[in-house]
């Protein structure tokens, strides 16, 4: 049987709310049929990871062996089931070997995980935070690699308009301009109006909720692991600073000509 693994919080539950019992076997919380599809994610299923990969772990996570029933499908990352029991549980230099396997796969990334293993034990949230409180350890990581020092703070709601407001402006306008417009002259103002509502509200969920559940994974895999690599070799007490961002559950997302850009609390 190949190695599958499974990450839930300190309660035994996954990201999704399934709830596991240790050694038992465990069927989907939707209580739905599983779906035909030949995709490696769907309703009426249990997913299980092929590598020690915790992209879609809850924070903080634990990590464990799994073996899977009834496979539905897979692919290169995951595979789902009917069902699925958790066997054991991975010690955490298992967590950091199995991931830096993982990661020694991916091309230029070899021996690249080791050294910032710590990052996976970082824990946010524990105690209040602004940008006051945080902004010098900020200043102190931008300086470290070598950017603006200038703090713009967003919260996830002013990121999320901002992204929406960049993504309407580049696309946005020449959709309604080439689908809104034509409705609106075909069907009259009314109906068209009330067409382009509906079908409006229904895009911008769809495609936010898509947009966000990436752009969520990919800030935590840059912020817990991709950045971690222009920190390798940095002296230790310039890195704590970094710990403290870290574990306060500010999140770093980039840099504008002269703006540091961080997300936090609001």
């Amino acid at each position: 049987m190949d190695t599958r693994y499974e990450f839930t919080n300190q309660q035994l539950s996954t990201r999704d709310g399934q709830v596991y019992a240790l050694g038992e076997w465990a069927v989907p919380v939707d209580g739905l049929e599983p779906t035909a599809s030949a995709e490696a994610c769907g309703p009426g299923s249990l997913h299980l990871m092929k590598m020690v990969r915790p992209r879609y772990a809850p924070t903080p996570y634990r990590c464990f062996e799994a073996e899977g029933d009834g496979l539905l499908a897979e692919d290169d990352e995951k595979a789902r089931y009917r069902r699925v029991r958790l066997i054991r549980e991975l010690a955490p230099l298992e967590i950091d070997q199995g991931i830096d396997l993982d990661w020694a796969g991916r091309p230029g990334k070899s021996d690249l995980y080791m050294p910032i293993a710590w990052a996976r034990t970082a824990h946010f949230l524990d105690r209040p935070v602004d940008k006051a409180t945080m902004e010098p350890h900020l200043v102190s990581l931008a300086r470290l690699l070598l950017r603006p020092t200038s703090v713009q703070w967003v919260t996830p709601d002013e990121l999320r308009d901002e992204l929406w407001a960049s993504l309407w402006n580049s696309m946005g306008a020449s959709l309604w301009a080439s689908m809104g417009a034509s409705l609106w002259a075909s069907m009259g103002a009314s109906m068209g109006a009330s067409l382009w509502d509906s079908l409006g509200a229904s895009l911008w969920t769809s495609l936010w909720a898509s947009l966000w559940d990436s752009l969520g994974a990919s800030l935590r895999d840059s912020l817990f692991y991709e950045r971690g690599y222009a920190l390798l070799g940095k002296p230790q007490l310039e890195i704590g600073g970094l710990l403290a961002v870290w574990r306060a559950g500010v999140c770093p997302v980039g840099f504008t000509k002269d703006k540091f850009v961080v997300m936090g609390p609001a």
